[in-house]
């Protein structure tokens, strides 16, 4: 196995998951909303989306991308409508007052469920993903690279992914951080909404 490589790939794909963006965002959103439990919940959906982004970027999906611009132009757009709807629906709760009443063991698993589709879908809003991760492929892994290492490399971003949004979700729902997010429950929840809205017309209008 090439150390060398994979020490590459790391690197990338560590500074690339580090930066703020949506998936961060839905994250820490929920742990100071939600708790710890629905935070990993959503790190779970954003990180199978990540495995699903970086299979398809070693598969070559940027060219397909290429071949089928409407594609491309129909997913970015699908995903930034969504990433809108996300802000505006935050923007909406952030009107409201007070913390709804506990819900039954029923209804928390629903939620639960929710906490998941939600990071995946977030995650999968932006097809431009697919695409650095297909930049990350054709730079670092050396031509007609082993199946084994190209596996090898997604296990490592989805892992790298994991601990890096794991690490946000336990952090951001430690009982201080929610305590001061309650007490600026308003504000920040509109500034999450406002941040959504961008990221979804970024995605929608530039990629």
């Amino acid at each position: 196995m090439d150390a060398a490589t994979l020490a590459a790939v790391a690197m990338l794909w560590t500074a690339a998951a580090m930066m703020p963006g949506p998936n961060f965002l839905i994250v820490a959103t929920t742990a100071v909303q939600s708790g710890r439990h629905h935070a990993l919940v959503t790190v779970g959906g954003v990180v199978l989306a990540v495995c699903i982004w970086a299979t398809a970027g070693y598969l070559g999906i940027s060219t397909l991308f290429a071949l089928a611009p409407w594609l491309y132009a129909t997913l970015k757009l699908a995903g930034g409508i969504y990433l809108i709807v996300v802000g505006i629906t935050l923007l909406r709760a952030s009107g409201r007052k007070g913390a709804s009443a506990p819900a039954p063991e029923v209804a928390v698993t629903r939620r639960l469920s929710r906490s998941f589709v939600t990071g995946f879908v977030v995650n999968m809003s932006n097809p431009k993903t697919a695409i650095f991760m297909a930049s990350i492929f054709a730079t670092v892994l050396p031509a007609h690279a082993p199946v084994s290492l190209g596996v090898t490399t997604i296990m490592l971003t989805t892992a790298i992914s994991t601990l890096w949004y794991g690490f946000v979700a336990v952090v951001m729902s430690r009982p201080a951080v929610q305590r001061f997010y309650r007490d600026r429950r308003a504000w920040m929840t509109r500034a999450a909404g406002g941040l959504f809205t961008l990221f979804g017309v970024k995605v929608a209008a530039w990629g």
